[in-house]
């Protein structure tokens, strides 16, 4: 028996199979594809908890939001340069400047979630187990 196709409905009499929204966002250029990311966490973030306030939606959407996807690329292949020391000065000066803008995104990250600990009265380990991500000191 054929496995049975997950689709998703568009309007009321259109629906559209999964592998082919994958297939067009997939086609999406860097800045589009961000942009999309950003909507699909907040339409996560309030599926998940609908009876949050809007501070705490803000709040979960930053604590969610990955790295974009063009600089971590970058990373990606700066470090790899890297270990095979076959890095130029000006490359080299990038790979630094990407790790400070990751730096910059995490203590954004961090600060987001020390609010949101503060906010519903609970411990920052506390929420790190609720919200199922890493610890900071791991």
């Amino acid at each position: 028996m054929p496995e049975k196709m997950t689709t998703i409905q568009i309007q009321p009499d259109t629906k559209v199979p999964v592998e082919d929204v994958l297939s067009g966002i997939a086609s999406l250029n860097t800045p589009e594809l961000e942009d999309f990311f950003q909507k699909v966490s907040q339409v996560l973030a309030e599926r998940k908890a609908p009876h949050l306030s809007s501070s705490e939606a803000e709040l979960l959407q930053k604590i969610n939001t990955g790295y974009p996807v063009e600089m971590a690329g970058r990373y990606e292949y700066l470090s790899t340069q890297k270990d095979k020391r076959a890095l130029s000065p000006v490359e080299q000066q990038e790979l630094v400047k990407i790790t400070d803008n990751f730096e910059i995104l995490d203590t954004e990250r961090l600060e987001s979630l020390l609010k949101l600990a503060h906010f519903r009265d609970i411990s920052l380990e506390d929420l790190l187990k609720k919200l199922k991500q890493p610890s900071p000191s791991k």
